[in-house]
């Protein structure tokens, strides 16, 4: 694939995503929709790495340490959440984690990070 082939993989994948976490938050499954939602945030961030740089993506899931490598101008806040969202992957798929995940991943609890990731999306789409 060519580089605007990829980039558009990666950005049609994360809109596909993106409708799973919506239908995933309204079937009540929070844990599995903030699951998806780390996701949609990584794909992002991988078609940016391509569009900047022309390389492939790395395959790592650390929000952090894929936002670094586009060397963003991060607030403390980004960071943090960004590492708090990549917990989203881990907790949500690993037995040891899920069942402590799905008792914090409340409604109230979704709600508050898809705001904060919907936002974060918003101010990387300015950053291309």
């Amino acid at each position: 694939m060519d580089k605007d082939n990829i980039i558009k993989y990666w950005l049609e994948s994360a809109s596909h995503d993106q409708e799973t976490a919506d239908a995933l938050f309204a079937a009540k499954k929070y844990s599995w929709s903030l699951f998806i939602w780390q996701l949609v945030v990584e794909k992002h961030l991988k078609a940016l790495l391509v569009e900047k740089f022309d390389d492939s993506t790395p395959t790592i899931h650390d929000l952090y340490k894929l936002a670094k490598k586009l060397k963003l101008k991060l607030s403390v806040d980004q960071i943090n959440n960004l590492k708090d969202i990549t917990k989203f992957n881990i907790d949500a798929r690993y037995e040891d984690y899920k069942h402590e995940f799905y008792k914090v991943a409340t409604q109230a609890f979704t709600i508050k990070w898809i705001k904060i990731i919907r936002d974060f999306l918003l101010w990387l789409k300015k950053q291309s």
